[in-house]
Parts: structure tokens; C-alpha cells; sequence
């Protein structure tokens, strides 16, 4: 998204919502940002901090008005990545229903649900406490329950926590794949592999959905529970309606 800070530039930002709004450290400089109470990070430098003082983010005609965010050292670019400024997260999109439509590469914000076109699936959304990160049920080969972190900013299906494979009779009727070395990390995490799986079922409120993969991978603290990312949203528009708590695809 293309956001302005107070009277800054046009700053490139990812809506992300398994993250919180955050603004890269030399861009926080940059805008006049300063940095205030630090904060727990799973960034490389392992520094974060709250801004001092408020800012007014601007997008799309909106404006959210004394809004703090996160000033933090981000990831690091590989070549050929687009400049990454920031994070649009689940601390800002709260205020709003947000429509992701991938196939139109559009996003919504609305006070409101649209309606929604036939045929669709309604279910409740919780919001993670403290940090309000959306969250929605599963229920895996008819028997494990899982809970999911709604996560645009992951490009898999759905991630696992590593540990929820060992010792779970829910896999043990389908063929596991170990990895040779890692082929999905996140910061601040050491596990020497991955795990894959096809599940036989995946069911989410009254979508049941059959033969998906499930990767394993170790995820950073904050992130105990199992990432429902872009591979398996790009096949639907999702509604995620923040102040109502409900999920629509």
C-alpha cells in the first residue's frame, strides 16, 4: 500500500496482518519519528521500540489520526525485492472491514461487510490478545483442532507449528516429508528442517477442504500458533471484518 505519515513521502507498506504497524528505523528517522518504550523484536538487530509520539497515517482517502507505531530495524532486502518501508498490521486495520481481492489486486477498507456474492462462508474471527492478530478455527483429518493466525504476510498455504507434528495420530494415516535442510525460516528461529503433509481434510467453519498441504516449520515466539497465508487466501476474496469479528470467503 502506498501510505504517507504525517506529511511524509509516499511510503511503500505491506498489510500484513500477522504483524503489527511498524516503519523501518531509518525511515522513522527520516519522518521525524522518535523512538520511545522499547519493545520485545524477532528482527535481526532484536531492537524495537514505540514511536514517541503519536502520527497520522494517510491511504486511500482515509486518514487513522494519532496512531503510535513500531519504529524497528526490518529484514533485510534480497536482491531484486521491492524497497520494503514498513507494515500496515493488525493494530491499524482493527478500525476497519477490510476486502482482499487478489485477482482484482485490490484492497477495500469499509465501515461495513459488503455483500457478499453467493456462494460464500461466514464464521467468527477472534482477535489475539493483547495484539489483536485475527484468528479462525481448524480442524484437521477430522480430529485436530487448530487454531490459525489469518497472516497475509506469509506466501504459504498453512504453517504449522514444528512441534505439533511430533507425536500426533491425526498424521500418522498419511505419508510425512522431512525436509534435507530448511526451506522456510523466520527470524530468530534455529530448526534444521521442515515437515510436509498432505492432510486428507481440512475443515474451517463450514469449508471442507480436502488432499491441502501442510507445511511445519519452527516459528518464532510470538507465532505458536499455525499461519493461514496468501497460498490459500489468493483462491477466494476474503472479508475480514475487524470490529464485527467475522470471516467471510
Amino acid at each position: 500500500l502506498k501510505i504517507r505519515i504525517d506529511e511524509s513521502r509516499e511510503l511503500d507498506l505491506v498489510l500484513d496482518t500477522g504483524a503489527l504497524t511498524a516503519v523501518d528505523r531509518k525511515i522513522a528517522s527520516a519522518i521525524g519519528l522518535e523512538e520511545g518504550a522499547a519493545l520485545p523484536s524477532i528482527t535481526k538487530s532484536g531492537k524495537a521500540s514505540l514511536s514517541r509520539r503519536p502520527a497520522a497515517f494517510r491511504f486511500g482517502g482515509l486518514e487513522v489520526k494519532d496512531f503510535i507505531p513500531v519504529i524497528a530495524d526490518l529484514p533485510e532486502k534480497d536482491e531484486g525485492d521491492p524497497d520494503l518501508d514498513g507494515f500496515i498490521g493488525a493494530d491499524l486495520l482493527r478500525f476497519f472491514c477490510i476486502t482482499l481481492d487478489y485477482d482484482a489486486g485490490e484492497i477495500v477498507f469499509t465501515a461495513t461487510p459488503p455483500e457478499p456474492r453467493a456462494p460464500f462462508h461466514r464464521l467468527p474471527m477472534r482477535k489475539q490478545i493483547p495484539l489483536g492478530f485475527p484468528l479462525v478455527d481448524g480442524l484437521v483429518n477430522g480430529e485436530k483442532k487448530i487454531t490459525m493466525m489469518i497472516d497475509t504476510g506469509s506466501p504459504f498455504s498453512i504453517v504449522c507449528p514444528l512441534t505439533l507434528i511430533e507425536n500426533e495420530k491425526a498424521f500418522s494415516r498419511v505419508p510425512l516429508v522431512k525436509s534435507i535442510g530448511t526451506f522456510m525460516t523466520w527470524p530468530g528461529t534455529t530448526a534444521t528442517h521442515n515437515y510436509r503433509v498432505r492432510a486428507e481434510t481440512i475443515r474451517i467453519g463450514d469449508l471442507i477442504i480436502p488432499g491441502l498441504t501442510l507445511d511445519f516449520a519452527e516459528l518464532p515466539g510470538p507465532f505458536s500458533l499455525s499461519l493461514l497465508g496468501y497460498g490459500f487466501l489468493k483462491h477466494f476474496v476474503t472479508i475480514m471484518d475487524f470490529p464485527r469479528g467475522e470471516l467471510i470467503w
